[in-house]
């Protein structure tokens, strides 16, 4: 089995999300979701945009502008009040615990695609909801004493 670099960057960031969530959370103590979102915008934001421009074809201006509604709804209405009820979630619970909650967005995604794209899921999917729903279980429950 070898590995691409697309594998490597892959691995890389998934390693590198709960050393920033740890930090977003201790952020968050010192300053708003807002100000956190807003950094993290304009100190990515440059190295996104060289990243696209010189590994992406260009887009024609007509494209852009025809494409710009779509891109604003998303940019605010999905990535900013998703990003911003993320940041509060981990001011509030624990890092554990909402990585295990973000677990379900499989079994979410499964359910809603059956509901309104008529997807009938595969048994393997099926049968990957189980050790999905148990490790949350398992992660989530009260301690005892």
């Amino acid at each position: 089995m070898n590995f691409n670099k697309g594998d490597w960057l892959i691995l890389l960031a998934s390693a590198i999300a709960p050393i920033v969530n740890l930090y977003q959370k201790r952020a968050r103590m010192y300053c708003s979701a807002e100000t956190i979102l807003t950094f993290r915008t304009v100190v990515g934001f440059p190295f996104v945009a060289a990243l696209a421009y010189f590994l992406e074809p260009s887009v024609s201006y007509n494209d852009f502008m025809s494409a710009l509604p779509y891109l604003f709804f998303i940019a605010t209405g999905i990535y900013v009040v998703a990003k911003i009820m993320w940041i509060e979630a981990l001011n509030r619970i624990s890092i554990t615990k909402l990585s295990a909650m973000l677990a379900l967005l499989p079994v979410f995604t499964l359910f809603f695609a059956y509901l309104y794209l008529d997807e009938i899921p595969e048994f393997r999917q099926i049968l990957g909801i189980i050790p999905v729903l148990m490790g949350g279980y398992l992660i989530t429950k009260p301690n005892r004493v």
